[in-house]
Order: C-alpha cells, then structure tokens, then sequence
C-alpha cells in the first residue's frame, strides 16, 4: 500500500508526520513525506505525483493545520482523485483540535469519520487500531466502469 502523509510543519504534527511514515514504512508500506524531496526537485510537481500514486492520504489536522494553504490544495487533489476513481482514502487525524474546520476542508472533510490525538503515546493507538485499514493493507484499487446506457439522467424543461 502507498500512503501519503499530508501535515504542517510545526510540532506536534511534524513529529506525529515522521511516526507515521516510519512506523508505516516499518510494516513494508511505501509512505511519502515531503521531506524525501530533494533539492532542486519541483515540489509541487511531487506532491501531485505521490498523491496520484497514494491509496491513502493521511492528513494531521491541527488548528495551525487547518489553515495551511498546502493542507487544503493537498485535500482537494486527494478529494477529485478519489471522485475520478475511488482512492486515495483520507484517513483525517485531528491533533488535539476538535474546533471548526474551515469552509474548504470542513466541506471536504467534515462527513468523515476522524481521529482523535490529545497526547504523546496515542499515535500508537491510532495505528494499532485507527489505521488497520492501512496496516493490514485490506483495501485493494477498484475501478467500477458502468455502461453509458445504464446511467440514469434527469431531463431538465
């Protein structure tokens, strides 16, 4: 499985950021964070490239977070690239921030179900138990193609 993981630079996300990816790596899965790109590597080019490539986008939600310009265009690739083919799947974690989500993400974002961090020690409990899609890698890319003469319209006059 390929899992992105979508944070802000500040702690305590950044340190949640890189337990995820290694811990996640740990289990033979193939994480991205963009601190594996290289210098002089057109980042916004590898973030939509490793997003396209992800089964799942897992994003720390702060409230710095929440207002990161990078966090909302990152949700909103993820969000069409999930319309256009059924993946990636978001897997939002909330870290210690339960307040409103802006306008963007909360459209995005709000009618999934999240997790919740408050403290050291809980990212364990969020991969032993909130992240076992992931970890046991039970999803498998599906595309769903239905003839054109099956879908049903509605005729506006």
């Amino acid at each position: 499985m390929k899992a992105f993981v979508s944070y802000r630079h500040t702690d305590p996300d950044q340190g949640l950021a890189r337990y995820f990816a290694e811990t996640l790596q740990q289990y033979g899965h193939d994480v991205f964070i963009d601190t594996q790109i290289q210098v002089g590597q057109l980042w916004s080019t590898i973030i939509k490239q490793k997003l396209e490539e992800s089964d799942f986008v897992i994003v720390l939600l702060s409230e710095q977070a929440s207002n990161s310009e990078m966090i909302v265009e990152e949700i909103a690739i993820s969000k069409r690239l999930k319309k256009e083919r059924g993946w990636p799947i978001i897997l939002p974690v909330r870290v210690a921030y339960t307040g409103d989500l802006p306008y963007d993400l909360g459209a995005w974002l709000n009618r999934l179900q999240y997790i919740l961090w408050t403290q050291d020690g809980d990212e364990i409990a969020i991969l032993d138990h909130g992240f076992q899609v992931v970890t046991n890698g039970a999803v498998q890319r599906s595309v769903i193609v239905v003839p054109e003469s099956e879908i049903q319209r509605e005729v506006w006059f």
